[in-house]
């Protein structure tokens, strides 16, 4: 998402459904921005998820925001259905705004 150099810290909202199914009773999610990792969140609900992206990790006019979700797992695995693919958040928005 390219962006211009913000004055201050960035708030990055965003709302999610985690996929909890079988053993797992809920979604690590690590984020990172730019390759950096600014924190985590721990995802048993749905509902907004929300946390702050410093100033100094927006080092360049395209921001890269990653998420990786080490206990995402398939439906197949959680005996729901013949899905193989590992699900982890579905995400309903994303909404990035400088901190006032």
């Amino acid at each position: 998402m390219p962006i211009s150099k913000p004055e201050s810290n960035l708030n990055l909202k965003v709302v999610l459904t985690p996929f909890i199914a079988g053993k797992v009773d809920r979604q690590i999610i690590n984020i990172y921005v730019n390759g950096k990792n600014i924190g985590k969140w721990t995802a048993r609900n749905a509902g907004e998820y929300t946390i702050e992206i410093p100033q100094s990790s927006v080092t360049d006019p395209l921001l890269k925001i990653s998420f990786e979700m080490p206990d995402a797992t398939s439906p197949l695995a959680a005996k729901i259905n013949n899905d193989p693919r590992n699900l982890g958040i579905a995400v309903q928005t994303i909404i990035i705004s400088e901190k006032k």
